[in-house]
């Protein structure tokens, strides 16, 4: 926070500056509303706040009357995402693809978010760290990463719900396990087969399951992970100056890929235990219990590079800024590891071959 800049506490139901009229944005080194005309600050409460409502799969066809007056969505007939867009919004281009073809929906349907994690990084800090956190990202190419052609930098907060739950799976299979055994005229590998039962505990909190129609799992999974301890009860100030886009997977969607996630989690938990070559057959049964959820936001940077001719929509974590998908590869780089580890198969087979 700078320290010449007056602060002044503001109404969450004001969007101009008390001193010179201009809007205001939330500024994400300061936690505070501020005026980029001016430079005056306006603290707003902050809550730190993760809690979640217990698991209702029809919750999301009840619609917050005050959100949807608060707010309007558009969407994009270029690509096809869906933004919401505040009082407070400076443009209404689509984030993803810049295009000016957005279109005013009538109603914003669904459930106000509970929960914000606030953007850690300023617009401007964001272009020193996008390039200091693609150094050491191999296939990058050096031209690319030695000066990035960064075009623009937008923030968006993006969609997700928020699960917590405690399990109890019960199990039983068939594992297979080679073993070399002595015979007479030396040894060979045998395969054993046995039997496992048992029963397995197993709670997760604040799994994270993205809604986005512009990102999958795979997007968010590269930038992870964010700091949950840092969520605040959502505030509309939070999304002064950013883009955020609506939810498009419905909650028992999202339920469904939370679920087969931890069901792949409880399934290897449950294998790691034992000494196994493969899998004759597995069976599994999880009951789930205390389930909760929460509807969050999480601050994503679209940072849109020009490289060579061709754009790059490149996600970055608005709150670590750790850099994810959409960067540029060098064919080069590819080719030079493809061709070693071409060499170092042929290498070994040789080997095999002389000591065989």
């Amino acid at each position: 926070m700078d320290g010449d800049k007056e602060s002044k506490t503001l109404s969450t139901s004001t969007a101009k500056c008390k001193n010179c009229g201009s809007e205001l944005m939330f500024d994400p080194e300061s936690k505070s509303l501020k005026c980029d005309s001016c430079g005056s600050l306006f603290p707003f409460e902050i809550i730190k706040d993760n809690s979640k409502h217990p698991l209702d799969l029809t919750s999301q066809t009840k619609s917050t009357e005050a959100w949807s007056k608060e707010s309007k969505m558009v969407k994009c007939k270029n690509c096809g995402a869906e933004v919401v867009i505040t009082g407070l919004a400076v443009t209404q281009n689509c984030p993803y693809c810049a295009s000016e073809y957005v279109v005013e929906m009538d109603e914003l349907p669904g459930i106000k978010p509970d929960c914000v994690i606030p953007f850690n990084i300023t617009k401007k800090d964001a272009g020193a760290r996008f390039a200091n956190g693609i150094k050491k990202k191999f296939f990058v190419p050096n031209r690319f990463k030695k000066a990035p052609p960064i075009e623009k930098i937008k923030g968006l907060y993006i969609p997700s719900f928020n699960f917590d739950a405690k399990t109890s799976t019960t199990y039983d299979g068939k594992l297979a396990r080679n073993k070399t055994v002595k015979t007479k005229n030396g040894t060979k590998t045998v395969t054993e087969t046995f039997y496992i039962r048992g029963t397995h505990a197993f709670n997760y909190e604040d799994l994270l399951i993205e809604s986005s129609n512009r990102l999958d799992d795979d997007d968010l999974r590269k930038i992870l992970p964010y700091n949950i301890s840092e969520s605040c009860k959502f505030d509309d100030d939070f999304l002064r100056g950013f883009y955020v886009e609506h939810y498009v997977d419905t909650i028992d969607k999202c339920y469904k890929l939370a679920k087969d996630k931890v069901e792949a989690i409880i399934k290897n938990q449950i294998l790691s235990k034992y000494t196994y070559s493969y899998v004759v057959s597995f069976n599994q049964n999880t009951v789930a219990y205390d389930e909760k959820y929460n509807y969050q936001l999480l601050p994503l940077y679209l940072v849109q590079c020009d490289y060579r001719n061709k754009k790059y929509n490149v996600l970055m974590n608005g709150q670590t800024g750790k850099v994810g998908k959409g960067l540029p590869i060098s064919p080069v780089k590819v080719t030079i590891v493809t061709l070693i580890g071409v060499l170092l198969i042929i290498g070994l087979i040789v080997l095999f071959l002389i000591l065989g």
